[in-house]
């Protein structure tokens, strides 16, 4: 499946950014089927690879050489389940946050508060040399371009030193 999927998006070329890998929150960390299917992974793909945990095992401190030698970014979400979920992870090269809609998921908008946090926190990771990407997920009701816009807006505003 993997080597499919990899054939799948090649036509994406140098557009490839990255990949998302959103685990079910069934899904235990167990060491040795995570390092065989991350290994996998890097085989077909040299992008950033971020990945969205969604069960507290995948969130313990002693995975951290795990999240490190496969240079993997962990996701933070919003809402956070667990609440370790809220906080991106240290290692990879990028910073990935997916936010989803708070606190009615998938339907909420954020407001222009939550939104100028997250632009300061995005900004600060990019001035440590680390990429940073925000993907909203908050589709249900229309809210996820709306809030990227607003986010972009911010970050300019930011950028300008008029926030």
């Amino acid at each position: 499946m993997v080597k499919q999927f990899a054939a799948e998006v090649s036509g994406l070329g140098r557009k490839l950014g990255g990949i998302l890998v959103q685990l079910p929150p069934s899904l235990v960390h167990e060491r040795r089927r995570a390092n065989a299917f991350f290994n996998l992974l890097r085989k077909f793909f040299e992008v950033p690879l971020a990945c969205e945990p969604r069960r507290a095992s995948w969130f313990d401190a002693e995975l951290d050489p795990f999240w490190k030698r496969h240079d993997i970014a962990r996701v933070a979400a919003d809402p956070a389940r667990p609440a370790d979920a809220s906080e991106p992870g240290e290692y990879g090269p990028w910073s990935y946050w997916r936010w989803h809609g708070s606190p009615r998921m998938y339907y909420s908008a954020y407001d222009d508060a939550r939104l100028e946090a997250l632009a300061r926190v995005l900004k600060a990771r990019v001035r440590d040399g680390r990429d940073a990407w925000c993907i909203f997920d908050n589709t249900a009701s229309g809210h996820a371009i709306a809030n990227a816009l607003r986010l972009r807006e911010i970050i300019a505003a930011v950028d300008r030193g008029l926030a």
